[in-house]
């Protein structure tokens, strides 16, 4: 038993190993049986500086080759063996740090895998920033990784080339005296003193010129009150001022603190509102440096129609600096660029262009796909002789069929019939148009809801036959699914009323809801005639009133009763029927006289025997023989029965097969 455990566990490892894969370095390792491809760099590229074209060249002389441009020791299985082949090479771009990407070709040779492997070196860009006022110039190097072995080095017009390690950053000049114009060269150089990454900037007296002048560049909002702002500027380690400033406000900026150049999240304290960012700084010669303002578009949740989807947003400012109104020439200009970009079922489509004063778009869908939608704003222009761009998003928007709740029934009555049995009538008063494949009906428990029953087509009336009206309360919605999937709001619930008998033969019940969008005007009691199915007498009664004192002296066998509710509008809405049974009585004469007056001269049981199945008579002398016994309740004694005292017994069986006895004396008068 333990051999066959082993052996069928050792064959599932196999399978998972092979199907799924753990990681595996292919580069230093290559499966049993594969053999070693070859693929050169195009320019035997080992380094180089962001963005990197890498192109690739087959040595193998393999018929199917693939190549991927960032390996992580993905094993076999999981490589894309059935994706691109193209081997015109990729464009690596990175942002902050150095980083190693791996190379990986793959294929089949002579039937069998094939593998190898190259890596690349990727640089960012070396961050080198300056200012300068007057005659000088301060250079800003701010902290950044580099390479093993690798500095930062950087050349202001003839002054002698500084050479800066990661230990050493950042870095401030302090202010240079300078002739202008001059140039500034910043790059990396390696071990070996080859230098990488070259960046050359001219330097003039203009300050306007200058390119690490602060610019946001990015507005995006992550949350409906979280922004992500990133801008660029001087890397001076006293930082920028960042300001919030609330759309076309008057009220003065609130500071947010001081940020070198970067990306960071704040927070948005109205997410109905639009909100502007600028940094700013002071120069070395006095003065105040400052951004043009970008801002965030507020996007509400799309609004869904039948077979469209509404969007509604707020535009960023489409003057200069959030201007409620357009700024003199001499400040500069704006041009706004807005669009939409749309995701069906997760593929984007083109971006829309819209007008800077639209707020609102309804577009058509196919209402069995997913959307996204985020608005874009671009700005650009001239804020104080400095140009300037950035880019605002909005929250992604997205919405499903698949969970979204289309408007509910609002038209509901429940109603007990003749039967006793439950009816829910409804009608389709969603004011959703699409078409419904089906409604639901939902029993609601104490501690959940349940779909009970379901229906198609009209009529709208929904017959649960799973509960008793007479024994409990139960309450329902209704809920229907339409063509597209979308389920609606459930509706109000409705509820049946509950009608009891006490044990004082009263009725009273309970505050039931049988109507969905209306509530109880009045009651009226129903009284069944005696042992018929038609309404006597009606007993109207006010709202607030629970129970009822029955009467049933007129009543012989059963009394049966009914609740009605009426609404304001003249609807009704009946509760179970309830009967009581009489309680049958008898009475017998205590004395007849035979005398041939046919006045009180025969023996009779009398009273309600409206229950009465059967009865059988007993009639004794007092010495206890039987003078009389037979079916009825009437003894009619003959001519020769002597005067006196005798005594009877009458057997009375009762519909329910139940028997009741009554017994006594009578006397015989001649």
């Amino acid at each position: 038993m333990r051999s066959r455990i082993i052996k069928y566990l050792t064959f599932y490892l196999l399978i998972v190993t092979r199907n799924f894969g753990f990681a595996q370095d292919l580069c230093n390792s290559l499966p049993p049986g594969a053999v070693k491809g070859a693929f050169e760099i195009v320019g035997n590229l080992t380094s180089g500086c962001t963005p990197l074209n890498v192109k690739v060249r087959d040595l193998s002389g393999a018929e199917e080759v693939h190549y991927f441009f960032d390996y992580r020791n993905e094993n076999s299985a999981q490589l894309d063996w059935w994706g691109s082949k193209d081997s015109s090479g990729a464009i690596i771009n990175i942002t902050d740090s150095p980083k190693d990407y791996r190379i990986i070709q793959y294929g089949k040779k002579n039937g069998v895998e094939m593998f190898a492997c190259k890596t690349v070196t990727v640089l960012p860009k070396p961050r080198v920033s300056y200012t300068q006022c007057n005659n000088f110039v301060t250079v800003y190097v701010p902290n950044q990784t580099l390479n093993n072995g690798f500095n930062l080095n950087y050349k202001l017009g003839t002054d002698p080339e500084i050479s800066l390690s990661a230990s050493q950053l950042p870095y401030n000049s302090g202010p240079k005296t300078v002739v202008f114009p001059l140039n500034l060269d910043f790059y990396f150089r390696n071990n070996t003193g080859q230098k990488l990454c070259e960046v050359n900037q001219t330097i003039t007296l203009n300050a306007f010129q200058n390119p690490n002048r602060g610019n946001i560049s990015l507005v995006e909002m992550l949350t409906p009150t979280e922004a992500s702002i990133e801008f660029s500027g001087v890397f001076d380690p006293s930082g920028y001022e960042i300001n919030l400033h609330e759309k076309y406000s008057p009220s003065p900026p609130v500071l947010l603190g001081s940020k070198i150049p970067g990306k960071y999240k704040f927070s948005i304290p109205d997410s109905s509102k639009s909100y502007c960012f600028s940094v700013s700084r002071t120069e070395i010669c006095g003065g105040t440096e400052r951004s043009s303002m970008l801002c965030t578009i507020p996007f509400d949740p799309i609004s869904p129609g039948p077979a469209s989807n509404t969007l509604n947003w707020v535009n960023p400012p489409i003057n200069l600096n959030n201007s409620a109104v357009p700024l003199p020439p001499v400040f500069g200009y704006i041009n706004v660029h807005n669009t939409i970009k749309t995701k069906v079922n997760n593929s984007s489509l083109l971006p829309e262009i819209i007008l800077p004063t639209e707020i609102t778009k309804t577009y058509s869908i196919d209402c069995k796909k997913d959307y996204c939608y985020q608005i874009n704003s671009v700005s650009e222009g001239v804020f104080m002789n400095q140009p300037f761009k950035g880019v605002t998003k909005s929250l992604e928007r997205c919405i499903s069929r698949k969970t979204m709740l289309t408007p509910p029934i609002n038209d509901l009555l429940l109603n007990v019939n003749d039967s006793n049995k439950i009816e829910i009538v409804f009608s389709d008063d969603s004011g959703w148009n699409l078409n419904k494949s089906i409604f639901h009906l939902i029993k609601i428990d104490q501690k959940d809801s349940l779909q009970t029953d379901s229906l198609i087509a009209t009529p709208f009336i929904f017959k649960p036959t799973q509960v008793d009206p007479s024994k409990d309360e139960t309450c329902f919605r209704i809920q229907y699914t339409d063509i597209c999937g979308s389920k609606s709001v459930p509706s109000a619930s409705v509820c049946n009323i509950l009608l009891k008998v006490d044990k004082s033969d009263d009725l009273s019940w309970n505050h039931a809801k049988p109507f969905s969008n209306e509530l109880i005007d009045s009651y009226e009691v129903l009284e069944y005639k005696d042992n018929d199915n038609q309404i006597g007498n009606q007993y109207p009664l006010s709202k607030t009133v629970f129970g009822f004192d029955t009467k049933l002296d007129a009543f012989n066998t059963e009394a049966k009763f009914r609740l009605k509710a009426i609404s304001p509008a003249g609807k009704e809405s009946h509760s179970n029927i309830v009967s009581i049974l009489i309680t049958p009585l008898f009475f017998a004469p205590d004395a007849i006289s035979v005398d041939a007056n046919s006045i009180n001269d025969a023996f009779e049981v009398k009273g309600r025997f409206g229950r009465v199945k059967s009865s059988q008579l007993e009639v004794y002398n007092r010495w206890g023989e039987v003078v009389f016994s037979g079916p009825g309740k009437e003894w009619n004694p003959d001519g020769n029965m002597p005067s006196g005292t005798y005594f009877y017994k009458i057997l009375i069986t009762l519909n329910d097969n139940s028997i009741q006895t009554k017994a006594g004396k009578i006397e015989l008068i001649r």
